[in-house]
């Protein structure tokens, strides 16, 4: 019997039947206040799988280790990738891809022989951290005798500088529905809202800072004439003598929760289908004593019965909002990337609510400059294979988003990708002084246009459908969420756009773009460097020019 280990960055995606390429990843520092996560590569050659005791061995208080399980992924790349940028992605055929990190109970796991696997270890410092160097080691224990079969270390060296807060606005689309829906709950039961707390807390341990808000059932990759389940905060009646009357208090309650668990800010669901504002969203209400829906898919958006029905719901909104003290924390939708084909339909909508509603943090996912230059969206989040108009002309204040469509070229974080191509967004993001990012699926666990649930431990691409990962960043373990790896690493890239903000308050950003594109071409949202170890090496040399006098 014979082990093989080594360490890793938080960069590498080990493939089990692969030995890893990746360097070998043995010290670092890291700031007070940001996470920072290794990995622990081992290779068993044995007759049969062996179970094995992880022994944790540091100073440090807040260090956790968990094993990066294995899902399969049918769609890892596009086909439109495979033909143009094969080199983009790891492997574009199917098989097993490193992504969720599972707890290990009682530090116990079974080692299967002649596997490349990892365990991935995160030190929180978020915490009280002493300043200096640790070592964390890892020692593999067998349980069936206690011998030590292997162990490793990893030198970590606390600097004492804290990293700055988080400026950028962050949202991943938070999907009530899919809760209910996995673990059999009734929607706003008790135990759904505890689900929904979980949920949103890790969220808020990964950066995300705003949260899908549904005020009403979010009308987001619904197939035409079909319905998502009813995830409604705003209880509506309508009746003959008084018009519209709402009870804004579950929406009380979710702020509420917001605030408790981190969430900062309010991103207030869409008020017209997605794809072009055609239609009015699924809005359930009481009339004459029977709970019916009362607009959908039947409803024309320009309709004067929606019409009325915004003119009373929205100055109650805001009212409700300024009540609570969150309206200046709300940003809100009109329709979900919305083009050239629609654009009409789209500014009238915009004309038909824009008595009610901030233009300044009205704002939509779109990819059309021209959405822009007609004053149509003050807060564009764009496409960021599309965001070089929206550059050129000095769009401020500018969004970047992501998802199936930003295949070729760019950042973004599917499963077949290198996680250098989703961590360097946030390099990205510093340079060009993009304030929010926005992606569509934190736990969307639907398959395409949520035509059925689908099992996300088996099911990465909405059925084959987008590339893996696409659709969701979180895994539904038996009580709450399972991260992945592409949720942590993303985060890592917010923190690297932190230090570097922080960087430029002390040298001028002049002086940091040069220190981040010191020997390179210059980066842009198309062009940037592929490799692990230019990112690491950038936070280490930040790192050490924020500690200098």
């Amino acid at each position: 019997m014979k082990i093989q280990l080594r360490t890793l960055s938080s960069l590498a995606k080990v493939f089990a039947d692969e030995s890893p390429k990746n360097p070998e990843y043995c010290n670092a520092t890291m700031l007070k206040g940001e996470v920072f996560s290794f990995q622990t590569a081992y290779y068993l050659e044995a007759e049969g799988a062996v179970p094995v005791q992880i022994q944790l061995e540091t100073e440090l208080a807040s260090v956790s280790v968990r094993m990066v399980g294995l899902v399969p992924a049918q769609m890892p790349a596009p086909g439109i990738a495979l033909s143009q940028a094969p080199t983009e992605y790891l492997r574009g055929a199917p098989g097993l891809f490193p992504d969720p990190l599972y707890p290990i109970p009682e530090g116990k796991i079974w080692m299967t022989p002649y596997q490349h696997r990892t365990l991935w270890v995160t030190v929180d410092g978020r915490t009280e951290l002493p300043v200096g160097e640790h070592v964390i080691t890892l020692r593999f224990i067998r349980e069936a005798d206690g011998e030590e079969m292997g162990a490793v270390s990893f030198s970590l060296t606390v600097l004492d500088q804290q990293l700055a807060e988080q400026k950028t606005f962050y949202t991943e689309w938070f999907h009530c529905d899919c809760l209910s829906t996995w673990y059999q709950v009734p929607m706003m039961s008790e135990a759904h809202w505890a689900l929904i707390e979980k949920y949103a807390a890790t969220a808020a341990k990964n950066g995300i800072n705003m949260l899908l808000t549904p005020v009403f059932t979010p009308a987001l990759d619904t197939a035409v004439g079909k319905e998502r389940p009813t995830m409604q905060l705003v209880r509506v009646e309508k009746t003959a003598e008084e018009g519209y009357q709402f009870d804004f208090s579950l929406l009380g309650r979710w702020i509420s929760m917001c605030h408790r668990v981190g969430i900062q800010y309010f991103e207030i669901s869409h008020l017209f289908t997605q794809w072009g504002a055609a239609h009015a969203p699924k809005i359930m209400g009481y009339r004459n004593g029977s709970y019916v829906q009362l607009f959908g898919w039947d409803t024309d958006s320009l309709s004067s019965e929606y019409a009325e029905f915004l003119q009373s719901f929205l100055p109650q909104l805001t009212g409700y909002l300024k009540k609570q003290g969150v309206y200046e924390q709300c940003y809100f939708h009109l329709s979900d990337e919305p083009n050239k084909d629609n654009k009409d339909r789209y500014a009238a909508c915009r004309q038909m609510i824009a008595p009610y509603l901030p233009e300044e943090r009205m704002m939509d996912a779109l990819s059309d400059y021209a959405f822009y230059e007609e004053d149509l969206v003050k807060l564009p989040i764009v496409a960021d294979d599309h965001i070089g108009p929206f550059l050129d002309h000095h769009v401020n204040p500018l969004w970047t988003y992501y998802c199936c469509g930003q295949v070729l070229h760019v950042s973004n974080k599917f499963i077949g990708q290198p996680s250098a191509t989703n961590r360097i967004l946030g390099t990205q993001m510093f340079k060009y002084d993009v304030q929010g990012f926005l992606q569509w699926g934190y736990n969307f666990w639907y398959s395409a246009l949520s035509d059925h649930p689908i099992d996300p431990f088996t099911t990465t691409d909405g059925d084959c459908v987008w590339p893996a990962g696409d659709p969701f960043c979180v895994y539904p373990g038996k009580d709450g969420p399972i991260e992945s790896l592409r949720l942590l690493v993303f985060h890592e890239g917010l923190q690297d756009q932190r230090a570097l903000q922080q960087l430029a308050e002390k040298k001028g950003k002049a002086a940091v773009i040069a220190l981040i594109e010191e020997g390179i071409e210059p980066i842009t949202f198309t062009q940037f460097p592929r490799e692990e170890t230019y990112l690491l090496k950038l936070r280490e040399k930040v790192n050490r020019a924020l500690c200098e006098g």
